[in-house]
């Protein structure tokens, strides 16, 4: 009775930790790539969901996974919004897209975008500041 109890316990915690929305070896490619497009949509949405009045009053993070290493991009985001949630978001939308090219074989270049040193605001909208 104990061994089955054991069993169970642990089998039950192996699939309520399953990523079942995620991308798996189970999923295609078609419905892989429409997860991320479908991510990226409501990320874009979230970061311009604020008008950019107040550069102090944004951010920016790295997101994405290139084959390569390293994100695909930068993306500003107003402090105005939900934070932790918009970091969730972005942090689990690198973590599929590196699960994508994995599972892929999907290769990039290895060139990394250039990082911004800030952003200012331009006619309502986020713009990076890079070095000179």
């Amino acid at each position: 009775m104990n061994k089955l109890l054991t069993l169970s316990t642990i089998l039950l915690l192996a699939f309520a930790c399953e990523d079942s929305t995620g991308i798996t070896d189970k999923t295609k490619r078609e419905e892989d790539e429409q997860l991320l497009e479908q991510l990226h949509k409501e990320i874009e949405a979230l970061s311009k969901s604020v008008t950019c009045t107040e550069a102090d009053e944004w951010k920016f993070v790295a997101i994405g996974s290139k084959a390569c290493g390293g994100p695909t991009s930068y993306i500003a985001y107003s402090t105005k919004i939900n934070e932790e949630q918009f970091l969730e978001k972005v942090s689990y939308f690198t973590e599929q897209q590196a699960k994508f090219n994995t599972k892929w074989g999907i290769f990039s270049t290895c060139d990394l975008p250039a990082e911004p040193s800030g952003v200012t605001c331009a006619d309502g909208k986020p713009v990076f500041v890079y070095p000179q």
